[in-house]
């Protein structure tokens, strides 16, 4: 069987120092234990500094790594420097530091795995980080399995989303829409697409039930148009919901959406969406962007892009509102569709984690957002007068 392999990016320190004594401890406790569970090797940088080139095998190690391992602890320079030229060459990291430690902005969205410090010799703690990490570990490897050489891996370089700003987000997205038949042609060269046209709502929503019943990674999706299939579409919200209730340790490590704050109706659905999932890795971000189409992304490489009708009278009944979905699988153009959801994220105002919410605070937490979704609104109202008052000056003056 071929060996997986880690490396854990750690503050080395002078021996006996603190940086020292910690990372022996994280070796005895963590990392021994993972490698004799799941067969894989980790390795660290020389214990010695003076032995070899440091910096160099440093390097080395990151490039021949499958996955990287960072403990930001101590908020250790080295470490930071580590992470980033591990993303620079495309290698998932998981981070892990202790509770309560700020990490920089840069990294501040990525999720992290965290531990106890001051009771690192507690039995409770070392368990709990083992098994954290060995989830997440399983689920890279797993997701590394199904790429092959011709497919844009997972971890992309932070350039791509510096690159980026609010003023930017809505002509980058509709270029990247726009590009989308030459991103199929130029992936089919490569004999690694696998795309697929549904026509009409029903059909692509039971294509959709079906991908999130065997969703093992996570779920995103999003509600940026003003209209809705909830309620229209049952089966599908009670997959989601079988499956991020489900006591089944392989369900999804996370949930999340975005709505557009951009029709009154959707505050209703926000509100049950929290209600019923107290407790849950789900998040839903806020946004005042609108789009006529809505993504979903399952497991991180298959994604639906569902493009939706334009109606301007609510009161008209229109039985469909999906008029076509896009479903792509494995290849660059999924990737980019991930990059979107991600720069929409990015750029959410207003974010609800119902994790953190409890009988204790629902009560609190509803009346939050209630206030956040209104102000959203308000904001996404006068942005639609004030872009009407445009056209009509730019066609007063056309004329």
């Amino acid at each position: 069987m071929e060996i997986k392999n880690v490396f854990v990016v750690t503050p080395i320190g002078e021996r006996d120092s603190d940086a020292r004594v910690h990372a022996a401890k994280m070796q005895a406790d963590v990392f021994n234990w993972l490698k004799k569970e799941l067969g894989y090797s980790f390795e660290t940088a020389l214990a010695d500094p003076g032995i070899g080139n440091l910096a160099e095998d440093i390097f080395r190690k990151i490039r021949d790594a499958d996955v990287i391992v960072a403990d930001t602890v101590l908020n250790n320079l080295n470490v930071f420097y580590e992470i980033g030229l591990a993303h620079a060459l495309n290698k998932p990291v998981i981070l892990i530091s202790p509770e309560g430690v700020d990490v920089p902005f840069d990294i501040a969205n990525l999720s992290r795995i965290e531990y106890n410090k001051d009771n690192f010799d507690d039995s409770q703690t070392s368990p709990s980080v083992v098994k954290e990490l060995k989830e997440k570990l399983r689920n890279k490897f797993q997701i590394l399995e199904k790429a092959d050489e011709n497919t844009l891996l997972l971890y992309l370089p932070y350039s791509r989303l510096l690159k980026e700003t609010s003023e930017s987000i809505v002509s980058d997205i509709h270029l990247k829409i726009k590009n989308l038949e030459e991103l199929i042609t130029r992936t089919k060269n490569k004999d690694v697409v696998d795309t697929e046209y549904i026509k009409g709502e029903k059909d692509a929503f039971a294509a959709l039930t079906e991908a999130v019943k065997k969703a093992t990674r996570s779920i995103r999706t999003t509600r940026l148009s003003p209209y809705t299939v909830v309620g229209r579409q049952n089966d599908f919200y009670n997959a989601i919901r079988n499956i991020m209730h489900t006591g089944n340790v392989y369900r999804p490590e996370y949930f999340q959406r975005i709505i557009a704050t951009n029709n009154i109706k959707k505050l209703d659905e926000v509100l049950g969406l929290v209600t019923s999932n107290m407790g849950c890795d789900f998040t839903i971000y806020l946004s005042h962007h609108s789009y006529n189409f809505e993504i979903v992304i399952i497991d991180e490489l298959t994604v639906f892009v569902h493009f939706c009708k334009n109606r301007k009278d609510d009161r008209c009944d229109i039985t469909e509102i999906i008029s076509a979905t896009l479903k792509v699988k494995d290849c660059e153009v999924a990737i980019e569709f991930r990059d979107i959801f991600e720069s929409i994220v990015k750029n959410s105002f207003y974010s609800i984690n119902c994790i953190d919410i409890n009988v204790e605070n629902i009560a609190q937490k509803t009346a939050e957002i209630k206030e956040e979704f209104e102000k959203g609104l308000r904001r996404f109202e006068e942005n639609t007068w004030k872009q009407g008052i445009d056209e009509k000056n730019n066609t007063t003056e056309g004329n």
